[in-house]
């Protein structure tokens, strides 16, 4: 294949902008799941040590140069820290609507005993009786539990004495099970009856605690309130208010958490910028952090992509110039100081092997040098005839040289990739105008030629 040639050129330097922007995707998803697991209470010794080790893998990945092994199982880091994020918040809201379901149970019982108690005339401790109204909270519910529990063995004493039918089957129903058993264990083992109204207002006060303390706190005190209403008809109708406002606060909740992970990926994509740009478009997604809209997150994100896309472009191409210019070089081919600039501004350059006028190879690439075209070129004005013959083993010269300049590049880190290519006098060798070296130099540098005096 000594004929014209079409290359896409991959430098180390751009592999690695890559493989950076990978990490960092991957490291903002482990932070997004260690702002979670705190906010939760959830985050652990074990939690840090296992993203300390998906880091360390990774980053092992990137220092024995396998990148493509970093780029197949980066996105797939990202995907599975997301999961464990969303895993970890549904766990939390499960643990809470549990939680919240025997703390209804709890309260029922409780409601019961002090009814059956101030029934019986007895005192009912301030600790029920605080109860019947109001949820406890903390170290509240195990003196409850406690209370309950005494309260239930005086019933079912006071039954005996007495013979009430009423107080002696709601002694009966406390009692069984709970010589052997905690109150706990027992409201455990007694499931109340499906109330799907209820089981849905557990479930969406325990997602919105998982999303924003102080949001879950102003709604836990309207479904308190509500509890209270000794109108049926009223409650009801105040607990569908409740739901559709809670169902539409928890959705709006869901969707900002989903907007700030995306802002996180915009941070991370911009980690690499160093750029006045980069650092400007970082402060405003830090001023849109608390507070984000779809419109403004989506309109980040195509700036960060597109900023990102324009710095490695920009860096990608100046790079695969001087990768090629320097690998020429080494292998003996004229490169002047001029060379890479006179190629932005030409589109194309031709290099030479130092005493040989006839022939050079001829690099051309539009700005971005994203593709580029190699081709053996024969001067119009050559000091010896030129012939196909003549044009075949220059070819073939060059064809080696090929060869030895992709292998140098590939030991350094870089690639050559070969998208198109004509065998050898398939298409004739392109003539092309080649001034002398020190002429052509001189012109790009647009300096004057320093003429040699004769004797």
């Amino acid at each position: 294949m000594s004929g014209p040639k079409v290359v896409r050129i991959v430098t180390r330097q751009e592999i690695e902008a890559i493989c950076r922007r990978h990490l960092a995707a991957v490291e903002a998803a482990a932070e997004d799941l260690r702002r979670t697991a705190r906010r939760l209470g959830m985050f652990d010794d074990s939690l840090e040590r296992s993203l300390e080790d998906r880091h360390r893998r990774l980053s092992g990945l990137f220092a024995a140069n396998r990148a493509l092994d970093l780029q197949k199982q980066a996105p797939e880091e990202v995907m599975f820290l997301r999961a464990e994020t969303d895993r970890l918040r549904e766990r939390a809201a499960e643990t809470a609507a549990v939680a919240r379901a025997r703390q209804r149970q709890l309260t029922n019982a409780v409601r019961s005993v002090v009814a059956a108690m101030e029934g019986a005339g007895l005192a009912v401790p301030i600790a029920l009786q605080d109860a019947s109204h109001r949820r406890p909270v903390g170290g509240e519910t195990a003196v409850v539990e406690r209370e309950l529990a005494a309260a239930a063995r005086q019933l079912a004493s006071l039954a005996q004495e007495t013979h009430n039918p009423e107080i002696e089957a709601l002694a009966g129903r406390l009692k069984q099970g709970m010589q052997a058993q905690t109150v706990s264990d027992w409201l455990a083992s007694r499931p109340a009856p499906p109330n799907p109204v209820q089981e849905r207002l557990d479930r969406l006060l325990a997602d919105i605690s998982t999303l924003e303390v102080e949001a879950a706190t102003a709604f836990e005190k309207r479904a308190a309130e509500i509890g209270g209403q000794q109108d049926a008809s009223r409650r009801s109708l105040l607990t569908d208010s409740l739901l559709l406002d809670l169902s539409a606060h928890v959705t709006k909740l869901r969707a900002q958490e989903d907007l700030r992970r995306r802002l996180g990926q915009v941070v991370a994509t911009l980690s690499q910028s160093t750029s006045k740009e980069g650092v400007a478009l970082r402060d405003r997604v830090q001023g849109v952090w608390e507070r984000p809209l779809e419109d403004v997150v989506v309109r980040l994100e195509a700036e960060a992509e597109a900023l990102t896309a324009s710095e490695i472009q920009a860096l990608a191409a100046a790079e695969r110039r001087r990768v090629i210019l320097s690998g020429l070089s080494a292998l003996g081919y004229e490169i002047g100081a001029q060379m890479e600039t006179a190629w932005i501004r030409e589109g194309r350059v031709v290099v030479r092997r130092p005493g040989t006028s006839d022939y050079g190879v001829e690099l051309g690439a539009p700005v971005d040098a994203a593709r580029m075209q190699v081709r053996l070129v024969g001067s119009d004005q050559p000091s010896a005839h030129r012939n196909a013959r003549r044009d075949a083993e220059q070819e073939t010269v060059w064809c080696s040289d090929f060869d030895r300049l992709r292998a140098a590049l590939s030991a350094s880190g870089s690639e050559i990739i070969l998208e198109r290519a004509l065998e050898a006098g398939v298409q004739p060798v392109k003539t092309v105008s080649m001034p002398a070296p020190a002429i052509e130099e001189a012109v790009r540098a647009r300096a004057p030629i320093a003429r040699t005096s004769r004797l």
